[in-house]
């Protein structure tokens, strides 16, 4: 039986499959239907083409992933909130650790405030932001 169609339709498959998800999921398998394909046109029977395939892709997939990993790895994207941290705000309501109270402005954005040192800030004091706690800007006094 010739099964020619079957790896080339098959390798089609995978290839779409890739071209949709762009994750990296099954072009390690069109690799093995290609090899697959290729013990087909030289004329050897299925059992050595189905070998070929799981051992081609095999091969691909873990000697290849790791490296085309690292090389399409993304940074992970800030968001709003990550690119607060370090920048400088002023205070808008006194900040108060002790009755949870205070208040910047960044941005042109209000939030809620708390101090990184157990102290008050008054407003219109300068801060910086140190980190983000849930709604809550942790910021520090600094000196003008």
């Amino acid at each position: 039986m010739n099964y020619m169609w079957f790896w080339l339709v098959f390798f089609v498959i995978l290839l779409i499959c890739e071209l949709i998800t762009s994750s990296l999921i099954s072009i390690w398998f069109c690799g093995g239907a290609l090899a697959a394909l290729l013990t087909e046109i030289l004329g050897l029977n299925f059992l050595v083409q189905l070998t070929v395939f799981i051992a081609v892709s095999s091969v691909l997939l873990f000697l290849t992933r790791p490296i085309a990993k690292k090389v399409l790895k993304k940074e992970p994207l800030k968001t709003n909130v990550s690119t607060l941290i370090g920048k400088k705000a002023v205070v808008t309501k006194q900040i108060n650790n002790s009755k949870a109270e205070g208040e910047i402005i960044v941005d042109g954005q209000f939030w809620s405030a708390k101090a990184s040192e157990d102290k008050t800030i008054e407003p219109s004091s300068n801060v910086i932001i140190e980190e983000i706690q849930g709604v809550k800007a942790v910021v520090k006094s600094i000196k003008d």
